[in-house]
């Protein structure tokens, strides 16, 4: 992803934004989606951790999948605790992840979707099936308004993104609109649209 180098060069600012958000506020349009204990989830964009700690803390098996090194280190560094695995990969490839041989019960995209240039979207979202277990779930959010400051973005579309999952056998259980919890977003008019996809 572009945008890899982005968050690279703004990594003291991402970890200082990202550290204090609430995971329970972000994933509660949600919550009746989220991984039950015991099962294992993939955390594909999980900067410094925080969501993959907050999953891990209840029980679940988490795998965390971050492509910035700086982001990745402090993640390392802050929950070094906390049992889950760190892996260094990226969309729309996951090179290092297919190579794992898993698949997970749950999948987490959240604000990433909007990092991947539309042309890669659909290598992207065919590896997302393919590290999803029978039956499992892939929790998107898609991002609506202004891109973050000094970071490369690309339009989403809710209607397109919707198919080229059931393209690949995710079929959409649920969606809704949720504002953003940053209140740096909301001035700016930043809103997510959540998608809850089951592998057929």
């Amino acid at each position: 992803m572009s945008s890899v180098s982005d968050y690279a060069r703004l990594a003291p600012d991402v970890i200082a934004a990202h550290a204090t958000l609430s995971d329970a506020e972000i994933f509660h349009p949600v919550a009746a989606f989220l991984p039950k204990v015991p099962s294992t989830l993939l955390d594909i964009g999980a900067g410094i951790g925080r969501t993959a700690a907050w999953f891990a803390s209840q029980g679940v098996q988490v795998t965390a999948l971050e492509p910035v090194t700086e982001l990745r280190a402090a993640g390392q560094a802050r929950f070094d605790t906390l049992p889950f695995r760190w892996v260094d990969d990226e969309l729309p490839n996951l090179n290092h992840t297919t190579g794992l041989k898993e698949q997970f019960d749950t999948v987490i995209l959240c604000g990433v979707w909007h990092l991947l240039p539309p042309e890669q979207r659909d290598t992207a979202m065919q590896n997302i099936r393919h590290v999803t277990a029978p039956r499992g779930r892939v929790l998107m959010s898609l991002r609506h308004g202004p891109a973050p400051d000094g970071i490369t973005t690309y339009p989403v579309d809710v209607r397109s993104t919707v198919k080229c999952a059931r393209s690949y056998g995710l079929k959409a259980e649920f969606q809704t609109t949720a504002r953003s919890v940053q209140q740096t977003n909301r001035t700016r008019g930043v809103t997510w649209t959540w998608l809850v996809l089951n592998k057929t």
